[in-house]
Parts: C-alpha cells; structure tokens; sequence
C-alpha cells in the first residue's frame, strides 16, 4: 500500500495482477476497484480486517491484564515493606 500524495488520503494497494484505492471522503473510506476484482478486494478487505480487530482486541486485553498485574504486584509483601521502609 502506497500513499499517492502526502496531503491527500488515497491509498493505491497493489496484490498480484489485482490494484485497487482506497480514500477518505467526508468520514467515509472509499474502495476504487474494477469490477472484474470487486469479489476478490472484498473478501480480501474482509480478512484484513478481521486480523485487524482481533489484533486491537488482543491489545486490549493485554492492556487490562497489565494494569490489573500492575494492581496485584502493589499488594505484594515487596511492593509493602518497601513502601514502608520510604524506597
């Protein structure tokens, strides 16, 4: 994926034999595709962003289970007599 112009938001994405755009338009994203192709972009699009969310989910959940270890690594008998002995 390619940007055409810096201040521009078109993405030209090139797989195989198969080119397709993609931009933004008044909060909307915009698909460009030949029709011969429109089957294919789609299905591929589809994957991608399945992959796409359950890499965002994952995050997330890492994130929550850091703070809560972050949380828990404060109630131990360490993280304690350190805060008590002022380190």
């Amino acid at each position: 994926m390619s940007p055409v112009a810096e201040d521009y938001p078109v993405f030209q994405v090139r797989k195989d034999n198969i080119v397709f755009s993609i931009r933004l338009e008044h909060q909307r994203v915009v698909i460009s595709v030949l029709p011969a192709h429109a089957e294919i972009v789609r299905q591929l699009l589809s994957v991608e962003l399945k992959e796409l969310y359950s890499m965002l989910e994952s995050v997330r959940t890492a994130r929550s289970a850091r703070e809560l270890w972050t949380l828990s690594a404060a109630d131990t008998p360490a993280a304690q007599s350190g805060a008590q002995s002022g380190g």
